[in-house]
């Protein structure tokens, strides 16, 4: 116990409680963890999810409709509301003990209990605000995906990147396939385009720093 409390208090959904908080959540909610071993199949395409997992231990991969995946760490939810709704999540832990999840009950944090006590309220309105980020993320993805080019695909998103970071120098938190899979492109031409946006003096780039030109 002593351990998911301090991988609980790590988690968005329960920003700003207490470890006292968080034990009387639990308690209240009657909630236990779920073990997957590894290589399972822990939710499909069509199933109904009725609970909002935890990755307490292991790994997960989320693979999405378009073939793009994400992987989930310990403390995150397990299943992000996105706008791709995820094919498969697998279990992708590499030791016996495969993955812990806790499954929370949603109804027990969308309706307020008897007491209407104030850890519940604060962990709603984190729910709420994980959701919102969420779903500014995926509105922006989209955006990058309707450009019809990949040069464009690149240039919206490193643009995008460079407004957040409010500078041209930045540093980008995907690796190259995570790159070409966000942006829904094939890796090799996406890095041929890359070195031509180089060549013509668009961007410079090392690795994930990279500097963006205004002409």
């Amino acid at each position: 116990m002593e351990q998911t409390i301090t991988i609980l208090m790590s988690s968005p959904l329960f920003a700003g409680l207490t470890k006292e908080e968080i034990e009387k959540i639990l308690t209240c909610s009657a909630t236990e963890p779920w073990q997957y071993p590894p290589g399972s199949i822990v939710l499909r395409a069509g199933d109904l999810l009725t609970t909002i997992p935890i990755l307490l231990t292991g790994s997960l991969e989320i693979t999405h409709g378009d073939g793009s995946s994400e992987t989930i760490h310990p403390g995150q939810l397990a299943i992000p509301a996105n706008a791709l709704l995820p094919t498969r999540l697998t279990c992708t832990a590499r030791t016996p003990d495969g993955c812990s999840l806790l499954c929370i009950d949603s109804s027990r944090i969308l309706e307020p209990c008897s007491s209407v006590c104030s850890c519940h309220l604060r962990m709603t309105r984190n729910l709420v605000r994980e959701v919102a980020a969420d779903s500014v993320k995926n509105s922006e993805r989209l955006r990058h995906l309707s450009k019809r080019s990949t040069r464009e695909k690149l240039l919206s998103y490193l643009t995008a990147e460079a407004v957040r970071q409010c500078s041209d120098h930045i540093v980008i938190p995907l690796d190259r396939q995570q790159l070409a899979d966000y942006l829904s492109v094939d890796r090799s031409a996406m890095s041929a385009e890359l070195s031509r946006m180089k060549a013509e003096g668009l961007i410079d780039y090392e690795r994930s720093h990279f500097t963006i030109y205004h002409k």
